[in-house]
């Protein structure tokens, strides 16, 4: 759309002629005198700006024919010189509002103050002048300096960003988890390529760059004839080597660059997360400054914290003359550096959690979190294949491991350590059969020996008994459960969703029927009975530490005790370590349906001031699959 002035109305702007500084927001309407070099009547100047209006509503439109038709001679490349322009910097629309006009005798001059759209950089303002010549009727003179004041023949235009190198994901004490190192990026510019099929051989034979990436990368969503395409990059060592070789090749730039460097091949994988192409929808929802060619971070606190890690590019119009060189920045947005995200990651922690599951067949999920300030230590997630984080993500029925929490509202309704309980083989409640695995049956123990046992047939009566639905909810809600996780990437919540009769009462008190929870949940409720107060789990580093719920300290010291037994002579002697107090609570949560379903594998525990959480996905017993895996890391940790 354009706006013609009334007689003697100016747009003012505080931006000079042709600077491509972004002018102020705020302009002023003034009237003053016709700036002409000499005096021409009302129905003269109003046509030279009625021929100028069209003339650049034809160029916003990219209608090469009509401005053509408008001209004196023009040339048959009018078309081309628009094209070339508006699609070298992502011209989306734009208008114009004309703000000075001179007359000769058989010329004039009209300007006008452009404000383009660009795709990438958003509204970009100028001056810019059209020539006319004769009077009755005006012709315009085509010039490419009406699309840009300087533009002279052979010269483009071109969207430049510069990116810093990427920041690091650093460990607790400060060394990166993921890193930068300098390399070089080898880039094509599509229209200088000569040879395409010869081009993709020779960055293969120099560079290793596989031909099948240079097809994708230029065939990608809006790439430009006169846009740099990344299609590889090549370490300072290689390129010291082959530079020169690159650098001949026609249509090859090269340009400094970062790589993602990680502490160690698939260290905290999972969580850190992985850098790679921006795709066409993360293009279209994080628009600009970002472009085709970029990478982004796709999963992990690369993903979550793009922007930081990132930082803004230096975003800039330039002038590129016929030989390739930048002659001039038009328009520059400056960037801001970016920022380092700092975790709460111990290297060593997080090196025993990565040895122990070298060998681990199922998919499993290790956390081990700091017991005082619920900040993870270490985390991890296998298979590696799989990119989905089961460890904050995955949301599993908890079984026995949540009879920590059942314990705690018995221990805080009359139970002791020595409470006399029954541990039959099975029980029924609500019309729901409860059966102890392999039909265990104790007869009379007490209530430390049950926890270690870990009876289905005392916790479920106990509960349904002692505790109502609302009772053990309260008590679910202590240790976090319901509560919006603020680990700092993200998560999962844990539920414990009311239970609406007695069999789910009863289900729901050994951790089956609708209760859900992440990894990362259950290792702070393990660490919660070590502290004594639930903290919700973070991985990213805070200056205070998070608000938590105190237990009740009895209920907190009998809970150490029979975790305790679990470990010494119950069903996790698999987790014992020579020297080492260990404390915790095994599970095996049924899933699925039919009358002998699957089950995790869960363990939870504590030991000196960490706390851990084992699942293995399918993976069976608690005690003889997840257990081991925990004594490994505790072992390691404690040697």
């Amino acid at each position: 759309m354009r706006l013609v002035l009334a007689a003697f109305v100016l747009i003012v702007s505080a931006c000079a002629a042709g600077t491509g500084i972004d002018p102020d927001t705020d302009t002023t309407t003034t009237v003053a005198a016709t700036s002409s070099t000499i005096a021409v009547d009302e129905a003269t100047r109003l046509g030279a700006i009625d021929v100028a209006g069209q003339f650049f509503d034809a160029v916003l439109g990219r209608d090469g024919f009509t401005v053509a038709s408008l001209g004196t001679d023009p040339p048959a490349t009018v078309q081309a010189d628009i094209d070339e322009w508006a699609s070298a910097i992502g011209l989306a629309g734009g208008s114009f509002v004309v703000i000075r006009n001179l007359f000769t005798e058989t010329t004039a001059e009209i300007t006008v103050r452009l404000t383009l759209d660009l795709i990438e950089v958003g509204p970009w303002s100028y001056e810019t002048t059209v020539s006319l010549v004769g009077g009755s009727p005006w012709t315009t003179i085509w010039s490419t300096t009406a699309l840009y004041p300087s533009l002279e023949p052979g010269d483009v235009l071109r969207v430049d960003r510069s990116w810093m190198p990427r920041a690091s994901v650093l460990a607790a004490d400060g060394g990166p988890l993921a890193g930068a190192e300098a390399i070089k990026v080898i880039g094509v510019v599509p229209s200088r390529i000569d040879d395409l099929d010869g081009l993709k051989s020779e960055l293969a034979r120099l560079a290793g760059i596989d031909p099948a990436v240079v097809t994708e990368e230029l065939g990608r969503p809006a790439v430009q004839p006169d846009w740099f395409i990344p299609v590889g990059n090549v370490k300072l060592v290689v390129y010291a080597a082959v530079g020169d070789e690159l650098e001949a090749l026609p249509g090859v730039l090269i340009r400094d660059g970062s790589d993602r460097l990680p502490f160690r091949d698939d260290f905290a994988s999972h969580l850190v997360g992985s850098v790679g192409p921006i795709t066409a929808d993360q293009l279209g929802r994080l628009g600009f400054p970002y472009g085709p060619t970029d990478l982004i971070g796709q999963t992990g606190i690369e993903a979550a914290y793009e922007s930081q890690l990132a930082g803004r590019p230096r975003t800039s119009i330039v002038r590129v003359n016929k030989f390739g060189r930048i002659i001039e920045d038009l328009f520059v947005i400056e960037g801001s550096a970016p920022q380092a995200v700092a975790t709460t990651i111990d290297i060593e922690v997080q090196t025993a959690v990565e040895q122990a599951l070298r060998d681990v067949a199922f998919p499993t999920a290790v956390v081990v979190i700091e017991s005082a300030t619920g900040q993870v230590r270490g985390i991890a997630t296998r298979p590696l294949s799989d990119q989905f984080n089961r460890a904050v993500l995955g949301t599993y029925p908890p079984g026995s491991t949540f009879k920590v929490i059942t314990a705690t509202g018995l221990l805080e309704n009359g139970f002791s350590t020595a409470t006399e309980v029954e541990c039959p083989s099975g029980v029924t409640l609500g019309g729901r059969s409860i059966r102890n695995a392999g039909d265990l049956d104790l007869g009379t123990i007490n209530f430390t020996e049950a926890f270690a046992a870990s009876c289905n047939t005392t916790f479920a009566p106990a509960a349904v008994d002692v505790l109502s639905a609302a009772m053990l909810e309260d008590v679910a809600a202590m240790y976090g459960f319901g509560t919006e996780p603020n680990l700092g990437v993200p998560s999962a919540a844990s539920s414990f969703p009311r239970p609406a009769d007695i069999a789910e009462l009863a289900t729901a008190s050994i951790g089956q029927g609708r209760v859900l929870a992440t990894p990362v949940h259950m290792a702070s409720v393990a660490g919660a009975v070590a502290a004594g107060t639930w903290r919700p789990p973070t991985v990213i580093s805070q200056a205070t530490r998070p608000e938590g719920i105190e237990l009740e300290r009895s209920a907190v010291s009998s809970l150490g005790d029979m975790m305790l037994a679990v470990v010494t002579s119950g069903t996790g002697t698999n987790a014992a370590v020579n020297g080492v107090e260990v404390r915790g609570k095994t599970g095996s949560a049924e899933f699925g349906s039919g009358d002998d379903p699957e089950t995790h594998a869960w363990f939870i525990g504590y030991w000196d001031d960490l706390a851990i959480a084992v699942l293995v996905e399918g993976g069976g017993g608690g005690g003889s699959v997840a257990a081991p895996i925990a004594r490994r890391i505790i072992s390691d940790l404690a040697g």
